[in-house]
């Protein structure tokens, strides 16, 4: 069903026309503008696409000629009274519709494929129940949706169930576990009330895809999350953690029991982590060897990051408001590279003040050798970028030059409210000496009260043909093309002086 749905979507968005008529006798038909015009469409289609004010209008008054029975039936327009034809025709399998309080669930026994996305509805009628036939409930973006239906275990053809980016949405209905079809489930909510699932229902389902587990602060023991069993769900892509951002509820639950026994499968592609009150992170973190994304926000006590660059998939790495985090890499004994890393935010770290401990050793390789894009903001005790490391680029000429860089790939770099950050490399005694950024393109600083220069470049050696060498200052910027310079009432120089002119 779920191809059948695909299909008949993905060919009516394709239609270049108003009203599409296929030879066989009208089977398809889009209205998009001048629906008085295509009234007659209506009489003869099985899959109607409508993005009209009003679709209800035009519906309706079809009715009076007589309408076919349609198998599709996709209304992007808003619709502000009751659809009658929902109640005439039960031939429908597919419905996408934005007001979902005009369900008739007794009228639509053959459907297959529901589609509520953004609707404003609180809550779906209760005799949802009865359609034993559905396979795909999408309630995505949902945000006045509080609760599903009481008797939806009774869906056991259920296949995908959407129900991310519904933020008042507080408890899943009870025996989940009975929709063993299950093969999708975006977002699972965490309740309190009586009646409501645990996590241990998710023990028997097939999940795959993305999986959002939300309100972890309502678990109470540590053997119920264990019984999830996320590590045997070998299907599952993304996975999302999410506590309440409440320091009360931090104090009084077993955070750091409870991440740990949420251990996914090794092979996940990408987590998310917000909000988990432990200081510490759990020892599973290491074996994520396919971990290609993952983000960490708002977890306040953190104090310590596990060693992810020995996460060799990495690619993008996003810590937002790690009020306890000092330093990015801790504990390592041998030199650290991220080595596919391409994308790194930091975001709201006060405390963040260096790359490494003081135990880290480097070697000569740059950290970020892979790094494209990385975003600093509000980190107040960060003083400087990572050492530079020496590397070798090739030269338009096809001309291998060197150069000395910590983000040889960089092609965008923002750093914004800095306020401790006066150097461009982690030396002392180093103000933007020889540092260069080979391929930036957009360079954004904001709000660097103490930077006073930028870098000045590395030393570029040419030999004449008499065999004699000249020294020219090489640009620490030779690709830049946007450059955005804002409140920084340090700032002295651009380097070399000639290097602004060139580059206008």
């Amino acid at each position: 069903m779920d191809m059948y749905c695909s299909r008949i979507t993905c060919k009516i968005h394709d239609l270049k026309h108003d009203v599409a008529e296929s030879a066989m006798g009208k089977e398809c038909a889009a209205i998009t503008t001048s629906p008085s015009q295509s009234k007659d469409a209506l009489h003869s289609t099985r899959h109607l696409y409508l993005s009209v004010y009003r679709p209800e209008n035009l519906l309706n008054a079809s009715l009076e000629k007589g309408s076919p029975a349609f198998q599709t039936l996709i209304c992007d327009g808003y619709v502000k009274e009751d659809m009658k034809i929902l109640s005439k025709y039960n031939s429908i399998r597919a419905l996408k519709i934005k007001q979902g309080s005009f369900l008739r669930p007794k009228y639509l026994h053959h459907l297959r494929y529901l589609d509520l996305l953004e609707s404003d509805i609180e809550a779906l009628p209760e005799d949802i129940n009865i359609l034993y036939h559905l396979q795909t409930l999408n309630l995505s973006d949902c945000r006045d949706l509080q609760r599903l239906p009481k008797e939806l275990k009774y869906l056991t053809s259920l296949r995908h169930l959407y129900t991310h980016k519904c933020p008042k949405l507080k408890s899943m209905p009870a025996e989940l576990g009975h929709l063993t079809s299950l093969q999708t489930l975006t977002c699972f909510v965490v309740g309190t009330a009586t009646g409501c699932s645990n996590v241990r229902e998710l023990q028997n389902l097939d999940l795959g895809g993305r999986l959002e587990l939300r309100q972890l602060e309502n678990v109470a023991r540590v053997d119920v999350v264990e019984a999830a069993g996320l590590g045997n769900k070998k299907k599952l892509t993304e996975l999302k953690l999410v506590w309440t951002n409440n320091d009360q509820q931090a104090q009084n639950n077993n955070h750091k029991e409870v991440v740990q026994g949420l251990k996914p499968h090794d092979g996940l592609k990408a987590l998310r982590i917000y909000a988990c009150g432990s200081s510490t992170f759990p020892s599973w973190m290491n074996m994520l060897n396919g971990m290609v994304k993952f983000t960490l926000s708002r977890c306040k006590k953190l104090e310590k990051l596990p060693p992810l660059w020995q996460l060799s998939l990495l690619e993008i790495l996003h810590l937002y408001g790690l009020e306890s985090l000092h330093c990015l890499c801790s504990g390592g004994t041998t030199p650290v590279t991220f080595q596919k890393l391409k994308v790194l935010t930091l975001f709201q770290m006060q405390k963040f003040e260096a790359w490494g401990d003081t135990d880290a050793v480097q070697g000569e390789e740059p950290i970020f050798p892979k790094v494209e894009e990385l975003k600093i903001c509000w980190c107040g005790g960060l003083t400087a970028l990572p050492k530079a490391a020496p590397v070798i680029m090739e030269s338009s000429g096809g001309v291998d030059t060197k150069c000395c860089s910590a983000f040889p790939e960089l092609r965008k770099m923002k750093l914004t409210h800095l306020n401790m950050f006066d150097r461009w490399e982690a030396v002392e005694g180093t103000l933007g000496e020889g540092v260069t950024f080979p391929r930036l393109e957009e360079l954004d600083i904001w709000n660097c009260a103490r930077l006073s220069a930028l870098p000045k470049g590395s030393l570029l050696v040419k030999q004449s043909f008499g065999g004699a060498e000249t020294v020219c200052p090489r640009s620490a910027f030779p690709a830049l093309r946007k450059l955005i310079l804002n409140d920084l009432s340090a700032l002295e120089r651009w380097g070399q002086p000639k290097e602004l002119r060139e580059k206008r």
